[in-house]
């Protein structure tokens, strides 16, 4: 790892962007059939 440069390690290992963030947040949780959002 030595001599390695933060931005080849971000690239290579933090592709995680804001729509796998979204969608991995919204996986624990349902909309009911009154509205509202419920825990899962």
């Amino acid at each position: 790892m030595a001599g390695t440069s933060i931005s080849h390690i971000e690239n290579t290992y933090m592709k995680f962007s804001a729509d796998m963030a979204t969608s991995e947040a919204l996986k624990h949780f349902k909309i009911s059939d009154d509205g509202l959002v419920i825990s899962q």
